[in-house]
C-alpha cells in the first residue's frame, strides 16, 4: 500500500518522549477522533482538527515533566480515560478533562512507562517494575537491565494476567505475579513494546535499536518467534508502534515510527 503523505503544522508542544502521544478514536461513527500529547513542560493537551484548523478541548497547566501517556479505549473500567506519569505520580483524566484520579505511587524511581488495563497499573522505572491493582501494590520486580517498555495482556489459553517489559541488555522478559516466568533473548536491544490484536488474534511485537521488529510468541510463551522486519536498509532505531485500519479493510496495518522516518506495513496477521 502505497500512500502519498504531506508535513502539516497545526500546533507547537514542548520537548516529548516517547510514549507521550496517543490518538482518541471517536464513539460515534462518524464523530472525528481527537489527539491528546503531553510534554515536559507538564502539560495535557486533547485537540483535534476541523476544516483544516485545530480544536482545543481541554489544556492543563504547566507543572512536572510527563514521562508517558497511555489512552485506554474499547470496554472495561477504564474505558475512554487518559492517564499520564510524572515523577511517581499517575492522574487520571475523562476525554473531557475532568481530574478523576491521582495516584502516588511510592516508587523510589521516576515512572518512566506505563500499562493501563481494567483496573490493573504496571509502572516502570529505570529498574523497577511494579505492579498496582485498584491503586494497591500487589507485586514488583527489581531488574538488573534497564527496562524500556511494558505491556500486559490476558493468556487466551490459561486467562492467566501476564505482562511482558522489554529490557535494554537484549532481553524481553515474561512475568506473572511479578515473577519472571521465561526470558527471551533477542539479537538486538529492543526499543518498544506493541499489543497487536486484529479480531481474535494476538501478536507482541517488539521494535529494536537498529530499526527491526520482531514476533514474540505469546502462544506458549517460550521463544522468540522470528522477525517481522529485517533490517537490510539499515533503519534507524524504532521509537514507536500502533495498528489501525487505514483503507477500510476490516484489518489493521501496522504504523512504525523510525527516528528519521514514518513507515506503513502492510497488513500483519
Amino acid at each position: 500500500m502505497e500512500l502519498e503523505l504531506t508535513r502539516v503544522d497545526y500546533t507547537v508542544v514542548g520537548v516529548t518522549n516517547s510514549n507521550c502521544l496517543a490518538l482518541m478514536p471517536g464513539n460515534l461513527p462518524k464523530e472525528q477522533c481527537k489527539v491528546a500529547i503531553v510534554d515536559e513542560d507538564g502539560v495535557l493537551q486533547v485537540f483535534s482538527i476541523k476544516k483544516d484548523e485545530i480544536v482545543l478541548h481541554f489544556k492543563t497547566l504547566p507543572g512536572a515533566p510527563i514521562s508517558s501517556l497511555k489512552y485506554v479505549n474499547g470496554s472495561g473500567l477504564n474505558q475512554g480515560k487518559i492517564f499520564v506519569a510524572s515523577k511517581n505520580e499517575v492522574r487520571g483524566y475523562s476525554q473531557r478533562g475532568k481530574l478523576f484520579l491521582t495516584f502516588d505511587s511510592g516508587l523510589t524511581e521516576p515512572i518512566s512507562t506505563m500499562f493501563v488495563m481494567d483496573n490493573d497499573l504496571f509502572l516502570c522505572g529505570k529498574h523497577i517494575y511494579t505492579h498496582f491493582r485498584d491503586c494497591r501494590e500487589v507485586g514488583s520486580y527489581l531488574c538488573g537491565d534497564k527496562i524500556v517498555d511494558v505491556v500486559a495482556f490476558y493468556s487466551t489459553k490459561s486467562r492467566r494476567l501476564m505482562s511482558i517489559i522489554a529490557c535494554e541488555g537484549r532481553m524481553c522478559r515474561i512475568l506473572e505475579h511479578a515473577r519472571v516466568t521465561c526470558s527471551l533473548e533477542v539479537d538486538t536491544s529492543p526499543t518498544i513494546l506493541h499489543l497487536h490484536e486484529d479480531d481474535d488474534s494476538r501478536s507482541v511485537l517488539f521494535g529494536t535499536i537498529d530499526g527491526r521488529v520482531g514476533i514474540l510468541n505469546v502462544g506458549n510463551l517460550q521463544a522468540f518467534k522470528g522477525w517481522l522486519i529485517s533490517n537490510e536498509n539499515n533503519s534507524s532505531s524504532i521509537n514507536c508502534m500502533d495498528s489501525y485500519d487505514l483503507n477500510g479493510s476490516d484489518t489493521k496495518q501496522l504504523i512504525i515510527g523510525r527516528q528519521d522516518v514514518l513507515e506503513l506495513c502492510c497488513s500483519y496477521k
